[in-house]
C-alpha cells in the first residue's frame, strides 16, 4: 500500500475518471518517459508494473471511488497476490511510439470476498484500443487501527449494476527452494522504498531481474545467457508475505526447472533473516522474440 491509497483528499480529475458506480477508473497518459526504458532500449518490466501501480493507488485520491469509501470508514488494503500478463507485441508497440503514445490504463474493482478484494488493471493503446497487458491483484483488508484483518462491510457485497463478473479468489503455489539456487545478498537502499515506508513492489521486480542477470553470467541459470532484461517477461506471479524496508538486509533465492521444462521460468524467493518476505515467478517468451529489438 502506498501513502496515496491512505490519502482522503482529492486530485484533479482532468485525464482521470471514475464510473458512477465507482467500481471502474480510467487515466489516461499523453506519453512514455525516456527513464521507462532498460539498458537493452526497450521497456523495462518494473516500469510496465508502475503502470499498473498507478492504475490501481491514482483513483484512491479521488472520493467518487468505492475504495475510498472503505478508507473513510476505517479500513487499511494491502496487496498479498499480483498476477501480470503482458501481450507480446507490446515490446515493440511501446518502444516504437513512446514519444507520442497515448495509454488507457484502467483499474477495475471485480469481486468483493469476505476480508479481502480483487482488482483488475489493463493498459491499453488509446488510438488503436488494442490492450498491452492486464494485472489481476488481491488486496486484502484490515483495521486501520487494531491492523488486524477486517471483514467488508454488507454494502460492498451488493455492488452496483455496471460490476463485472465474478472472479475465482487468486492463489499462489510456494515452492521449496532447491539447493542448488544462486543467492544474491542486497541491502534495501531508501530509493527503494516509497511512501508507505516499505520496499515498493516493483523495486521487488527490478531486484529479481538484477539478482537472475548476475547468476546467469556466472552461468548458474540452465537455459538462460547474458542480461535478464533480453528476455521479454509475458508473465509474473508475486506473493508478498511481510514488509521490508531500507537497511534491511535481503537473500534473493534464483532458481530454474530447466532440468524438466523447457518454458522459459524463473522462480525468486526472498528472505530476511532467514524468514520468507515475497515469492515470485516470471514466465518469459522465447528468445527468437529479440529479432525484433
Amino acid at each position: 500500500m502506498s501513502a496515496f491509497e491512505k490519502s482522503s483528499g482529492t486530485f484533479p480529475t482532468r485525464n482521470m475518471v471514475i464510473s458512477n458506480n465507482g467500481l471502474r477508473s480510467t487515466i489516461v497518459l499523453p506519453a512514455l518517459s525516456y527513464t521507462d526504458f532498460d539498458r537493452t532500449g526497450s521497456i523495462a518490466i518494473w516500469k510496465i508494473a508502475s503502470l499498473f501501480e498507478l492504475a490501481r493507488v491514482l483513483p484512491f485520491r479521488d472520493p467518487k471511488y468505492i475504495l475510498q469509501k472503505l478508507v473513510g470508514e476505517g479500513y487499511l488494503t494491502f496487496i498479498v497476490i499480483g498476477d501480470m500478463n503482458i501481450n507480446k507485441d507490446a515490446y515493440l508497440t511501446l518502444k516504437q511510439k513512446w514519444m507520442d503514445i497515448k495509454l488507457e490504463l484502467t483499474c477495475d474493482i471485480v469481486q468483493f470476498l469476505r476480508r479481502a478484494l480483487i482488482l483488475e488493471c489493463t493498459i491499453r493503446e488509446v488510438d488503436s484500443k488494442t490492450s498491452l497487458g492486464t494485472m489481476a491483484l488481491k488486496y486484502v483488508t484490515i483495521d486501520a487501527n487494531t491492523r488486524k484483518a477486517k471483514d467488508l462491510p454488507a454494502w460492498a457485497h451488493t455492488p452496483g449494476p455496471q460490476s463485472l463478473p465474478p472472479k475465482d479468489a487468486m492463489l499462489y503455489k510456494i515452492r521449496d527452494i532447491p539447493s542448488n539456487a544462486f543467492v544474491h545478498n542486497y541491502t534495501v537502499m531508501p530509493s527503494d522504498t516509497d511512501w508507505n515506508r516499505h520496499t515498493n513492489n516493483t523495486t521487488y521486480i527490478r531486484l529479481a531481474i538484477d539478482a537472475a542477470t548476475i547468476a546467469s553470467h556466472k552461468g548458474a541459470l540452465k537455459g538462460f545467457s547474458g542480461d535478464i532484461c533480453t528476455y521479454k517477461t509475458k508473465n509474473i506471479k508475486m506473493y508478498y508475505k511481510r514488509e521490508t524496508n531500507w537497511s534491511h538486509e535481503l537473500s534473493i533465492y534464483v532458481w530454474t526447472d530447466n532440468d524438466t521444462s523447457d518454458e522459459l521460468v524463473l522462480h525468486f524467493t526472498f528472505k530476511k533473516l532467514g524468514a520468507p518476505v515475497f515469492f515470485c515467478d516470471m514466465e518469459f517468451y522465447p528468445k527468437p522474440l529479440q529479432s525484433k529489438y
